[in-house]
C-alpha cells in the first residue's frame, strides 16, 4: 500500500518533470545554433515553421558570412532578445567585428531583432520601400503579436530606429570582408516589394529570405 506521503512525493516529481520538460522544450525552440555549411559559411535553421508562443516567431532562417576581417550578417531574427542570442553565438565562432547586417525584407521574423545591430554600430542594408512598410506597419504588427502573447513589449523598439540607421539598397554592392567578396543586390518585387539576396563568391553560395 502506498502511503500519502508516497504519493505526495511522487506527484511532486510528476509535477517536476513536467515542468523540466516544458522548460526544455521553450529553451529549443528559442535556441540558436549555428552550424557551419561552407568555410566560413554559417547558418541557423529553426525546429519549426509556424510562430507560436514558445517560439516568439523564431521562425526564420539566419545567415553569418565571416571574412578575414568582418562579418555579414543575414537577417536579424524576430526579437531583441533573439538577436542577442544570436550576435553571441557568432562570438563564441569568431572575434572578428559584425559590420554588416542585410535585411532581406521587412517581415517580422527577419527584422524585428534589428535594435540590437544599431547598438552594435553595423551597417544596415535595406530595401527603401520594404523599410517605409517596415517602418509604417511595424507598430501594428508588433501589437497584435504581443497582444497574441507570441512577443513581448520590449521584443522591438520603434523609437529606436531612424532612416540615418539605415543605407537603402538601390541596386547592388559588392563588399570585401577581408578575401572574401560578397554580393547583395536588390531584386526588387518578389516574396516582397524589394527582396535583397546575399551571394558569397568564394563558396558560391546564395542567401535569400523566403
Amino acid at each position: 500500500m502506498i502511503s500519502l506521503n508516497n504519493t505526495k512525493r511522487l506527484l511532486f516529481f510528476f509535477v517536476l518533470e513536467i515542468f523540466l520538460f516544458v522548460n526544455y522544450i521553450h529553451s529549443k525552440n528559442n535556441l540558436i545554433d549555428l552550424k557551419e555549411l561552407k568555410d566560413g559559411i554559417w547558418y541557423f535553421k529553426p525546429e519549426q515553421h509556424q510562430i507560436n508562443k514558445k517560439n516568439q516567431g523564431l521562425i526564420a532562417n539566419l545567415g553569418v558570412i565571416i571574412g578575414e576581417k568582418k562579418i555579414m550578417v543575414i537577417d536579424s531574427g524576430s526579437t531583441r532578445n533573439h538577436a542577442k542570442k544570436f550576435i553571441s553565438e557568432i562570438e563564441k565562432i569568431s572575434k572578428k567585428p559584425i559590420k554588416y547586417l542585410v535585411i532581406t525584407h521587412r517581415h517580422f521574423d527577419h527584422s524585428f531583432g534589428i535594435n540590437e545591430f544599431i547598438n552594435i554600430n553595423a551597417e544596415i542594408f535595406f530595401d527603401e520601400k520594404e523599410f517605409l512598410y517596415f517602418y509604417k506597419e511595424g507598430p501594428r504588427i508588433k501589437k497584435m503579436l504581443t497582444n497574441s502573447k507570441i512577443l513581448n513589449k520590449d521584443s522591438i523598439n520603434f523609437n529606436k530606429i531612424e532612416k540615418k540607421h539605415i543605407t537603402f539598397l538601390k541596386d547592388e554592392k559588392i563588399i570585401n570582408l577581408g578575401n572574401r567578396k560578397v554580393l547583395i543586390k536588390n531584386i526588387g518585387e518578389a516574396h516582397s516589394a524589394g527582396d535583397i539576396i546575399v551571394y558569397d563568391f568564394n563558396t558560391k553560395t546564395y542567401f535569400s529570405g523566403d
